[in-house]
């Protein structure tokens, strides 16, 4: 499955009721006539961390509501920077000379933090051999953080697999799963070793033998979106905060009609699951929903009319107003469901190509990059434009409260982060 992946309070009076006491007349007259308030300004701030790069001296370029530039100013030692902004305003990040973050529809006391965690290290390499099963065609394996999957031969080679500090749980153990799979991509056996002491340089591990209980989950699909064609349905088993790759089954599905899935899950070895379902367009935009569970197994049922969001399609970037690249797109269905939008946006500037991920609300809508300042010129966009949207998505569900977690927060996604909490559900459209 293809589950996508990257602020100040307002100044008021110390006696709030003394501020319209002492205002005069012709203002409380004002606000009794409904005059709209002027726009709410205050400190928004960004943190950037484990990036890949020095996060320190980035230039990072607050802009107004109406995309121009207000201040520049460059990380601290910390990675983060702040400025004034008007509700509505943007901020921009050069990570490096080739890949930028724009934040659209920033709030005064945005506190936004785009951190992918540590880089993992590698602590050691297991060797991991496992017997030959009837009628595999492919065996693999995973840590829960990494994964190395081979064509079955006979014997089975051995497979090797780097254990990361990703993998090691707090009481400094790991797990193994190995699967083994049918011509169909079908489960058909699970090997575990769990609880194992991470190896210091490279350690043989033999699997025990290949187990075949499984409990079932059946998936209930119906009124399939118009224009969906093929449906996925993949399962994860879940133990410490780490997923391992289940079973997964694929097939045409009708557009207005539904389907029934059923798919193995290893018994005995996890309690807690995740499952995910994919309808994929015609157009070639694909809509998901993951959702998370305590128990193994059981009937679930998915209202893909409601459960997912809809269709993205017709994405593209142009520069038509003669200022700035203007992002374009269309959906099947209103976005109210959604947090926020990421889009990633190619284009030429003089200093070479360009990545900039834009996080913006879930609206369909043209969206305007921001502009930037003259000290970082040579990242604006060249003319003639040359550019494309390349992929573009929406996110929905128990991840983020609400739009302004996602601002602050969508960063978790690029790291792949899309797994709610047990009980709940992610919803995703994507299109590239």
């Amino acid at each position: 499955m293809k589950l996508i992946a990257l602020l100040a309070l307002t100044a008021c009076s110390s006696d709030p009721k003394s501020a319209v006491a002492d205002a005069p007349d012709h203002a409380i007259d004002a606000m009794a006539d409904g005059a709209p308030d002027a726009p709410a300004t205050g400190t928004a701030s960004i943190r950037i961390a484990n990036l890949g790069t020095s996060n320190v001296g980035l230039p990072v370029s607050f802009a107004d509501p109406t995309g121009a530039p207000t201040q520049l100013v460059m990380t601290d030692a910390t990675g983060m920077a702040s400025a004034t902004v008007t509700a509505g305003g943007s901020v921009t990040v050069f990570v490096n000379t080739s890949l930028a973050l724009a934040v659209l529809d920033v709030q005064p006391g945005d506190a936004i933090v785009v951190d992918n965690g540590p880089i993992p290290t590698v602590v050691g390499t297991a060797n991991v051999n496992v017997t030959a099963k009837t009628n595999a065609t492919n065996y693999a394996v995973t840590a829960g953080c990494n994964a190395r999957n081979q064509a079955a031969t006979t014997p089975p080679a051995a497979m090797s697999l780097d254990i990361t500090t990703a993998c090691v749980t707090g009481t400094n153990t790991y797990d193994l799963f190995a699967t083994a799979t049918d011509a169909s991509d079908r489960l058909i056996a699970y090997q575990a070793q769990l609880d194992l002491v991470p190896p210091t340089g490279t350690k043989s591990i033999a699997m025990s033998s290949w187990q075949t209980a499984f409990t079932s989950l059946a998936v209930a699909l119906g009124n399939a979106p118009v224009g969906s064609d093929v449906v996925e349905v993949d399962t994860f088993a879940l133990r410490d905060k780490r997923r391992f790759r289940g079973d997964s089954v694929s097939g045409p599905i009708v557009a207005g009609g539904g389907s029934a899935q059923s798919l193995n899950l290893p018994a005995g070895a996890w309690s807690a699951m995740a499952y995910g379902v994919q309808v994929n367009n015609t157009s070639g935009g694909t809509t998901t929903v993951v959702r998370s569970a305590p128990t193994l197994g059981g009937l679930v049922t998915v209202d893909l009319s409601t459960d997912l969001l809809p269709y993205l399609h017709d994405q593209a970037v142009n520069f038509q107003n003669g200022t700035t690249p203007t992002i374009h797109f269309f959906a099947d269905g209103p976005l109210t469901n959604a947090r926020g939008m990421v889009a990633q946006v190619a284009y030429t500037a003089s200093s070479g190509a360009i990545q900039m991920i834009v996080v913006m609300p879930a609206v369909v809508a043209a969206v305007d990059l921001p502009r930037l300042p003259d000290a970082l010129s040579a990242y604006r966009p060249m003319l003639p434009f040359s550019g494309g949207v390349q992929v573009i998505e929406a996110l929905g569900g128990d991840l983020f409260a609400d739009a302004k977690a996602f601002r602050e927060h969508f960063g978790r996604t690029l790291a792949g982060d899309l797994f709610p909490p047990s009980g709940g559900q992610t919803s995703l459209t994507v299109v590239q």
